[in-house]
């Protein structure tokens, strides 16, 4: 029997150098196309990927109204993981993967998708109503933890000497375009019991109606990654005039 499959192996019909080429070609697909489907389909830019969750979730596409850079990390990143953004005051704000935002009539709609060296992984998106007045939400996708984000402070009088200013991250759109200052107090849960903590707040902002918000307490104290609480929002004008007042839950998405 093993003669006979020597034989029949040797009599089959022999390639040309062309479809040689055609079936290592049509085996490379088909395995490139195995592996691809092993990872879980992962696209090739993080923007692909916000857009295929829109489409997972059957939203339409949004209008982009933030998002962060695929591979900005900047020279002070913690990690290979971290984006920096650039306020328009000139400040460094880091972010724990890629984040994208966008707007439709009705809601906003949020994403974190983390960036590989070749691929983007899964992400997460959730949203949140939109009412026409400034919409707070916080970036945090996960009942476990809160993305890692921060400010840098050097110092070069003794030889660059580094700071980190961890704080938890806030998004605010839809921010009239006269606002020069942001005022927002903070009353959020804490990660265990029920307690409810002030917390101090920095605002950046980043154009077009868009402001970072990093919330903080000079204890340290870390909040339920639910962010859960209240808020109390003041938006100001060049001659710091009181444009809006907001006050509320921070919201839940839906």
């Amino acid at each position: 029997m093993r003669t006979w499959w020597k034989n029949a192996w040797a009599r089959r019909p022999k390639l040309s150098r062309g479809w040689k080429l055609v079936r290592n070609l049509v085996l490379g697909a088909v395995g490139g196309y195995l592996l691809w489907s092993f990872w879980g389909y992962p696209l090739p830019t993080a923007e692909m990927t916000f857009r295929r969750l829109e489409r997972q979730h059957l939203l339409s596409p949004s209008e982009l109204v933030f998002s962060t850079p695929e591979y900005g990390q900047g020279t002070d990143a913690a990690s290979k993981r971290d984006r920096m953004v650039e306020a328009l005051d000139g400040t460094k704000l880091y972010l724990e993967d890629c984040w994208f935002a966008g707007v439709t009539e009705e809601s906003t709609v949020i994403a974190s998708v983390e960036r590989g060296l070749l691929l983007a992984g899964d992400g997460q998106l959730r949203g949140y109503a939109r009412d026409g007045g400034p919409l707070l939400f916080p970036l945090s996708q996960s009942e476990w933890e809160i993305p890692r984000a921060y400010w840098v402070e050097v110092d070069y009088s003794v030889g660059a000497h580094y700071t980190y200013h961890n704080f938890v991250p806030f998004l605010l759109l839809d921010v009239p375009g006269e606002t020069r200052r942001v005022e927002l107090s903070l009353e959020l849960r804490q990660e265990t019991g029920t307690q409810i903590l002030p917390y101090q707040a920095d605002s950046w902002d980043l154009g077009g109606g868009v402001w970072l918000v990093g919330a903080w307490r000079e204890d340290g104290q870390s909040p339920s990654p639910w962010l859960e609480g209240s808020y109390t929002l003041r938006l100001y004008d060049e001659k710091d005039t009181l444009l809006k007042q907001r006050e509320g839950a921070i919201p839940r998405p839906l």
